[in-house]
């Protein structure tokens, strides 16, 4: 555990006094996470004793650090669990509330037919406040039912959404524009909530809009509505299919992605902000034009370079309040349209997988443009989130 905090190894001659001394230093009132994996130990060799020595320190770190222990063995388990019971409350005014938590927990898990997804994402409900009345709230819920079955986890996770505050349903929500298994990274994500206002604004001044979207980008993560990967050195996120099933059941009203096979609902929605349009069909694109509130629009086009720009300028004209554009084409486009300039409102525009000669001067217009970005073709059928340059 020093190892790992002070990234050395401590010195073999310190006595174990010093070792939990210098333990007890480095996660003084911190809140950890500590995983012991895969742990066993012989039936006549245990002793709790040690085990007392190794956690001792651990005892001094602040409410809500977690240990996380697996193992095979039954023996294993109950012990540190005693252990653990015995340890985790040693600084808690009122022992009793906790313990009652845990009571409280215990019931939670049996309705959650043992699926991890519904695990994890009610843990991070209830990871929210350890208020006794919000767990009991959370086991008394309808979408916590012992009815559900394995498979339908489906109101847990939504129960989960019903939880978070109304700026980070908002932000979650227009993550369905996306399709499934979609890769996108932090800081590109973080833009498009600023521009969508999605973002509240911040109260220090010291802070940025940039900070503040950060924030709930990681909470976000943290609540496993975003699973985190690395690659490579560098870290990209994706939705688990249920999940992302989940924020499109939500944004049904906001959101909507159309692609080639289906069709656009007979009915649209004049509270329809947010169109990711997926087709080689002209017809389908000529559609856009009806959708005049658009805030956002995602346009994966396959045509000639003429056809591409004929319907770009019905759109411009049409689809006026556009705040985020995000044009993926084939590599025929060479030229935007000067009717751009229509989008007075707009404040991010990315242009993807085009051989662009050069940008119209009519880009000036919208005096809130924050952000263009432009990503050279790559012959990849995804743009990776690393390969854009920002121009403005």
């Amino acid at each position: 555990m020093l190892s790992t905090l002070k990234k050395k190894r401590p010195h073999l001659d310190e006595s174990l006094d010093a070792l939990q001394n210098s333990l007890r230093t480095e996660i003084m009132s911190k809140k950890f996470l500590l995983i012991l994996d895969d742990i066993w130990e012989e039936e006549e060799n245990q002793d709790i004793s040690k085990w007392e020595k190794v956690f001792a320190s651990l005892a001094y770190g602040k409410i809500g650090s977690r240990i996380l222990v697996t193992t095979q063995m039954d023996s294993v388990a109950m012990m540190i669990a005693k252990l653990l019971n015995s340890h985790a409350f040693a600084d808690v005014d009122n022992p009793n509330d906790y313990k009652r938590l845990i009571s409280i927990a215990r019931e939670i898990v049996k309705k959650l037919s043992g699926s991890p997804l519904a695990a994890k994402v009610t843990g991070g409900v209830l990871n929210s406040s350890l208020d006794e009345r919000h767990w009991t709230k959370v086991l008394n819920s309808d979408f916590v039912s012992p009815k559900l079955g394995q498979d339908c986890i489906f109101p847990i996770l939504r129960l989960s959404y019903m939880f978070l505050p109304k700026h980070l349903q908002n932000c979650f929500a227009f993550c369905s524009i996306f399709e499934q298994d979609y890769i996108f990274g932090k800081d590109d994500l973080v833009k498009m909530w600023i521009v969508l206002g999605f973002i509240q604004q911040p109260h220090d001044q010291e802070w940025t809009m940039e900070d503040i979207g950060g924030m709930y980008f990681d909470v976000l993560v943290k609540k496993f509505f975003f699973d985190k990967f690395e690659h490579c050195f560098r870290q990209y996120y994706k939705m688990h299919d249920l999940i992302h099933e989940l924020a499109q059941s939500v944004s049904i009203h906001e959101c909507l992605r159309a692609e080639d096979g289906t069709k656009f609902p007979s009915i649209i929605h004049k509270t329809l902000r947010h169109l990711s349009v997926q087709t080689t069909n002209p017809d389908i694109i000529k559609k856009i034009g009806q959708f005049k509130y658009l805030h956002s629009l995602f346009m994966f086009y396959e045509a000639s370079n003429q056809d591409h720009c004929n319907a770009l300028i019905k759109i411009f004209k049409a689809s006026r309040s556009l705040r985020l554009l995000y044009i993926h084409v084939s590599a025929g486009l060479k030229m935007i349209p000067e009717d751009i300039g229509n989008l007075i409102h707009l404040r991010y525009l990315k242009i993807d997988n085009c051989n662009l000669t050069m940008l119209p001067r009519s880009l000036s217009n919208p005096y809130h443009l924050q952000c263009i970005i432009y990503d050279r073709p790559l012959g990849l059928s995804q743009p990776k989130v690393d390969d854009f340059y920002q121009v403005a």
